[in-house]
């Protein structure tokens, strides 16, 4: 999928509602720091990130104050943050199947993609609470995901 694309044309859509806000882009991640971060998470990760960080290392929300793009929230994290977090997501109880691609932005809660997923199929995403200790089933796709997040249509 082109995910830039994506986003590009879900932000458009989502301009009437939201005018202020706008995804930033970064160069592509290599294919050696993505083998790297899957070497050192020792499983696989789902496709749909795959392709995302393959062609954005990661995406952000800005959002228009005044006549200056502040940064807003991490869509998606880089490659380097993805590999920063893992350890630290672990010791604060993220289950070891998952891998927390980004934040609510609130509260500790992060959003999760399952590891090792089979390849060629979408990867469900899932919430977890820190405080309640629970993961829990938000979509069956990162698209739908971030289609939702866009539209404001995904609660946490």
């Amino acid at each position: 999928m082109d995910w830039i694309a994506f986003f590009r044309q879900h932000y458009s859509a989502a301009g009437d509602r939201d005018p202020l806000s706008r995804p930033r882009f970064h160069r592509p991640a290599a294919s050696a720091e993505l083998i790297e971060l899957e070497s050192s998470i020792g499983k696989r990760l789902p496709v749909e990130l795959l392709e995302i960080l393959g062609q954005s290392d990661g995406i952000l929300d800005e959002l228009l104050i005044g006549e200056e793009w502040i940064e807003n929230i991490w869509l998606v994290w880089p490659v380097c943050e993805l590999k920063r977090l893992v350890k630290l997501h672990r010791d604060a109880g993220v289950p070891p199947e998952y891998l927390a691609f980004s934040s609510a932005g609130a509260d500790g809660i992060l959003f999760l993609c399952p590891l090792g997923f089979e390849q060629g199929t979408n990867s469900p995403v899932f919430v977890w609470h820190p405080i309640e200790g629970t993961v829990e089933l938000v979509v069956p796709s990162m698209a739908s995901f971030y289609s939702g997040w866009i539209r404001g249509e995904v609660n946490s």
